[in-house]
Formats: C-alpha cells, structure tokens, sequence
C-alpha cells in the first residue's frame, strides 16, 4: 500500500527536517505502506493551516514547540488545556522521537560527561506513559486511519536475551579495589564478599564466580533460547571514565570465549565506555580489535545506556559510519519501559541517498530495573510489575529486549536472586506465549527484509 502526501514548504523552517523525515520513514516501516512525498498532488497534505478536507492530515505548531507543556488526554499526547480530537500524530510521534519533553527538564549531564537522567526526572504527565508503546498505537491508529484498514499481530511474543559484560574478572585489581571502596563507603558486606572471592581468585589463579558464559549458553538452550553477550573493547582514543569497566579485550587465550559463544550459537557484541560517543573513530577501532578474533562484532549496547542522549541519532550516525549494523542502547536507565515509546526496531534514517544500513533496536527491560532501582519483596511482585510491559510489546506485535549482566548467574550474595528470576522469567514466557527467540543479528536481517516495501521516498 501506497500514500503520498505533500508537505507544506513553510513548515519546514519551524523543524528538523532531516529528523522529521526519519519520523515518517519509521512511520511507513513500522506502519507497513510506502510514504511518498511529492511535490504534486498527494492523497493527504500535512502542514498546512487546519481544513475540515478529508485529504488534510491535523496539524498543529505546537507540537513542534519545545517549550510547550504536554498531557496524557485519552492516551494521546496533547498541549496542556487541548481536547484530544485535535490530536496530530505526526506531531506527537516527533516530539516524542526528538526527546522534547525531557530536554525541558534540568540537564543532568556531569561535568565528566556521565548522564544521570532518571524517569523521576521527567514532567508527571510524562512518567505516565514511560512503560507504554503509545507511539505503535499512535502508529497503527493513523494507518488505519489513511489506509482503511489495520495491521493484523502475528500473535507471537518475540524475544531477545542480551548479556552485558561488565567486569567477568573479580580478581582484576581494579575490581578488588572497587570493591574495598564500596564497602568502606556504603557499609555493606557484599562488597567485602567480592573483595573476598577476588583475593582468592588472584591466589589460586582461576577465573572466579562472575566467569560464567558458558553456562548462561547451556541453560537457555535448554528453554530453546540463545543471547548475545556485549563485551567491553577497553579504553578508547578518548580517556577513560571511572565507571568504566576494568578489563580489555587482548590477544591472550582466555578470550577465546568470544569464539566459544558464537560457536555455541551465541553472539558478541560491543558494549562501550562512557566516552565512545564522542569519537567515531573509537567505534571503528572497536571493531578492529574484534574482526582480530574472527568476531564480527556488528552490534552495541553502550555502557549505562551512554549514548548522546541530547541527540541518540548523531551517536547512531557514528556507529554506522563505522561499519556497526545496530544498536540496543534506547532504554531508560531506572526503569522498565519504551523510552522512545515504541518498542518496535526500525532502520535508522540517514537520508533517502544514504546507503548505510543501521537498526535501532529498543531494550525492555533490564535486570537492575527490577533489583537495584526498585525493592520488590518478591519474585511475583517483580513479574507483577512487568505483565503489562510484556502484553504491550505481544500486542504491538514489538521485541521484548531483556538485558540481564553476564556476572549476575552468580545470585548468591552480590546479586541475591538475579540469575533466578531471569530463568523463571524465560520459563513463564514460554509457558504464556508463544515465543520467538530471536539474535539482534536476525531483528537486523528483518528489518532490512521488509524495508523495500516499507519506507518513506522522496519524489523528485
């Protein structure tokens, strides 16, 4: 299915274009027609001064107004005091994809470049729908609304397991030293069990308790599930940052593990630092250093969600010109949900002459929302507080990303209950749904596979 629609000239100066193209390139994708946009006659104008006309799609300025406050009304985004009939979608979707209503709130970036912006950050009114895919819904709604007809689910819950690898080597004297820190600092004897474990690891030479890739491979296989694990590349062209994790990839043995997860039907990805988005050339040498290995290394999940978040896509742009084919870092730090609120991959618009080929693909839900950020007494209270999250991903036919770290399998004292709940979890999906478990390599190859016939074009 075919739409054309004709822009109005002057509205383009109110706007970023480009990022206003991309809303409806990610409109048409996830949508499942083809946007045309002409010069000529279309089938539905847009930007143009409001008329009762059928082929006029609702347009207002004020979606397109920073500094304008916004409220839930009937589940659509609307200007503080303006019924929900002049809803424009469009609008709502930009809004929401340029992060307007959070760059009204205090910049909480340090000044060492670490984003501590959380979901009690933002406006009320914006919290309300922070665990929502309003935007699939607004989506589905507005091609219904252009086409006549709506888009059938496939009823299949799709699901992708992620492993970030934040410091496997407790014995690494960083990590001791953290640790000692740690537990000086904040009175709590699981620190002193790491600084523990760490000593004896170093004394008799072995791997430790967090080394446990392997077994995250076989006991997800038994579930007919595989992940991928996102390793640290080391220090970057740039510096370091203290939140860093400590240790390298190099050329010595032990890391033959990356090979042993493909092998095993995994994959390895790469998970960089705090300062990685301030340098292109840092992505590239990433890869580098992996393409070494024989690892092909195409993904990225960035280190406490660490992308430019005053402008993700600039950060995706590096990625891509780096020859990196998709990222997972859209997430909210403290909280499960859709930050972007769709939870739904798309092809990165870089312009329609642009031939790099780059996903985005949304995380979930991630094990310290449940654990560290929230104090739920028990498992059931944690699933509980994330059945509405995982039918809202089932019902807008999205992926639900799970990002659960490497060192958590080890549930014992540092990471009470992590590893545990992550399988029970698995067990409950595969018990309620039918699933799909699939590789951010596959989202990759399906989300190029439809885009042919799923995109926006720019008629000369």
């Amino acid at each position: 299915m075919t739409v054309k629609i004709k822009i109005n000239p002057d509205f383009r100066k109110i706007i970023n274009y480009d990022r206003f193209l991309g809303v409806l390139d990610f409109i048409a994708q996830t949508g499942k027609i083809k946007i045309i946009l002409t010069g000529k006659t279309p089938d539905y104008y847009y930007g143009y001064e409001q008329c009762n006309e059928s082929s006029f799609i609702f347009y207002s300025e004020l979606y397109y107004d920073k500094n304008i406050k916004f409220e839930l009304v009937d589940n659509k985004w609307m200007p503080y005091g303006i019924a929900s009939k002049y809803f424009d979608p469009i609008g709502a979707i930009y809004r929401i994809f340029i992060l307007f209503d959070e760059q009204q709130r205090k910049n909480k970036n340090n000044s060492n470049g670490f984003t501590s912006f959380l979901t009690t950050d933002l406006t009320k009114e914006r919290q309300s729908f922070k665990g929502l895919a309003l935007v699939d819904q607004w989506v589905d709604t507005f091609i219904e609304k252009l086409i006549g007809k709506k888009n059938v689910p496939q009823n299949i819950l799709k699901i992708c397991l992620t492993h970030d690898v934040d410091g496997p080597e407790i014995y690494h004297f960083y990590e001791i030293s953290k640790s000692f820190f740690k537990l000086i600092r904040f009175r709590n004897l699981k620190y002193w069990w790491q600084v523990v474990h760490g000593i004896k690891s170093k004394i008799r030479k072995d791997k430790g308790p967090f080394w446990r890739f392997i077994e995250w491979l076989e006991q997800e296989k038994k579930l007919n599930a595989c992940s991928t694990f996102f390793f640290y590349p080391g220090k970057n062209i740039y510096k370091n940052h203290f939140n860093d994790p400590p240790y390298h990839i190099d050329n010595s043995s032990k890391w033959n593990i990356l090979n042993e997860i493909e092998k095993n039907g995994g994959e390895v990805g790469i998970h960089p630092g705090i300062y990685y988005k301030k340098e292109e050339q840092a992505f590239l040498n990433s890869r580098l250093k992996f393409n070494k290995r024989g690892i092909p290394a195409l993904g990225i999940r960035h280190h406490y969600w660490e992308l430019n978040w005053a402008d993700p896509f600039e950060t995706f742009r590096k990625q891509a010109n780096s020859g990196l084919k998709y990222d997972l870092s859209i997430a909210w730090k403290d909280s499960p949900g859709f930050r972007l609120a769709t939870c739904r991959p798309f092809k990165t618009w870089f312009g329609q002459e642009n031939t790099l080929d780059h996903v985005v693909i949304p995380s979930t839900i991630m094990d310290g929302h449940l654990f560290q950020y929230a104090n739920y007494p028990t498992d059931e209270c944690r699933l509980q507080a994330i059945e509405r999250i995982i039918k809202e991903v089932f019902e807008k036919d999205g992926v639900l990303v799970l990002d659960w770290h490497e060192r958590t399998f080890e549930d014992t004292l540092i990471y009470p209950g992590y590893g545990k709940f992550y399988f029970k979890l698995l067990k409950y999906l595969n018990t309620n749904f039918d699933v799909d478990y699939l590789l951010p390599r596959e989202i990759f190859d399906g989300v190029l596979g439809n885009y042919h016939n799923h995109r926006l074009i720019l008629e000369n």
